[in-house]
């Protein structure tokens, strides 16, 4: 395993990030700035999660076939641009668009990012994915954190000064460029071929990709709607609802990435994912119900539960697909994520029409779903012998 680089492309990942952590907790502003219905700014994270996900298995399907590392470099740039320019505009459809094209961005950095981390991965795959994924997860906590700071300090305008992280970023990732390995691509050259070296792992795939998806719906969702609990229900500032509640979610979600790679590469990635689900609604369902020191503590279980199996999940599909890593991750963490997110406005609706107390009701049994699949998918694995024989993971130089 080549730490150096694994740490290098995880501080890539931070600032890429870092802009999409920072759009929760700018919501509350885009209300006060357009006067926006629940609905309406659940749209806004809708748009983000689309644009900086969706397309990721077609950049990860392009990737598998040609070395594209040199969008490494562009993305934290584009996604500084779009996001952080429409916090200053005066037009909310400008402020989509502006938002959409720092998703892309982000989408850009992932997939292939992901095959570098596991061409630097070596032996350990669910260790070095995790600490390439946790670089996510870092820069999805912080940007919570960054807003409330340059929030009170200048409003709205203080939040240009976060352009500056994404063109540094770019400036070191373009200088490091040609030393950056993705590994050898491999992967079937066309759609049809591609197609049939899925097809005998489809049934474990997609199921694979179900529990992904919702339970990236429920993160998402959350993570979404925290702030304006806080704000609503709790009685917070925007900065407060920023800084007091949001990081201890997201920054125990990072702490859950590196411990589930650590314990998934030393016990069963299957049975991780299955009892890292099960306790979840108990955690939510304390939250709603108690006051205090409880509030963030809950936040750190429901955070650090639900995402320790964000990077394992990943490599659980590079085992299932070993010639189309690339497209794998997109798919796991681009595709999921974009479709996940798609269902936010209808929770924004339904906290419309219901409140945001019955909302996060609601809420609280999205991950006995996961759970349940959870559980098909373990027993199809351990029965089905053709999708193990499979699995026969391509060897990854440690560079």
């Amino acid at each position: 395993m080549n730490t150096p680089m694994l740490l290098t492309l995880s501080v890539g990942h931070v600032i890429a990030d870092i802009y999409g952590g920072m759009l929760p907790a700018m919501l509350p502003i885009f209300v006060s700035m357009f006067g926006l219905s629940y609905g309406a700014v659940a749209l806004v994270a809708a748009a983000h999660s689309f644009s900086a996900s969706a397309i990721q298995p077609v950049l990860g399907y392009v990737s598998d076939r040609i070395s594209g590392k040199w969008v490494l470099p562009l993305a934290p740039l584009v996604a500084a641009v779009g996001i952080i320019v429409a916090t200053q505009v005066p037009v909310y459809w400008v402020a989509l668009v502006l938002i959409a094209i720092g998703g892309l961005g982000i989408a850009a950095y992932h997939p292939e990012g992901y095959k570098a981390a596991g061409y630097y991965s070596g032996d350990q795959q669910s260790t070095g994915t995790s600490i390439f994924s946790v670089g996510g997860n870092i820069g999805v906590a912080a940007g919570p954190v960054v807003v409330a700071v340059l929030y009170a300090w200048q409003a709205q305008r203080g939040l240009i000064l976060m352009v500056v992280p994404g063109i540094l970023m770019a400036l070191v990732l373009w200088r490091l460029l040609p030393r950056i390995e993705t590994g050898t691509e491999v992967a079937p050259p066309d759609l049809k071929a591609a197609f049939l070296d899925i097809r005998p792992i489809l049934i474990p795939f997609l199921l694979l990709l179900v529990i992904v998806i919702l339970r990236s719906f429920f993160w998402v969702s959350l993570g979404t709607f925290i702030p304006l609990y806080a704000v609503a229900e709790l009685g917070m500032t925007v900065p407060e609802a920023a800084a007091g509640l949001l990081p201890f979610l997201l920054f125990s979600g990072a702490i859950g990435t590196l411990i589930g790679g650590y314990v998934a590469d030393r016990t069963s990635k299957e049975g991780l994912l299955l009892w890292s689900l099960a306790p979840v609604p108990l955690f939510v369902y304390v939250f709603l119900h108690t006051s205090g020191f409880w509030l963030p503590l809950m936040l750190v279980f429901i955070g650090g539960f639900t995402v320790s199996t964000f990077a394992v999940t990943v490599v659980m599909s590079h085992e299932l697909l070993p010639k189309q890593r690339a497209m794998a991750s997109g798919m796991m963490v681009g595709f999921a994520w974009g479709i996940s997110g798609m269902g936010t406005p209808f929770v924004g609706i339904f906290a419309d029409n219901f409140g945001l107390p019955a909302a996060f009701n609601a809420l609280m049994l999205a991950p006995l779903v996961p759970f349940a699949l959870t559980i098909l998918y373990v027993w199809l694995m351990r029965r089905g012998g053709k999708y193990r024989a499979r699995m026969t993971v391509r060897a990854t130089p440690t560079a």
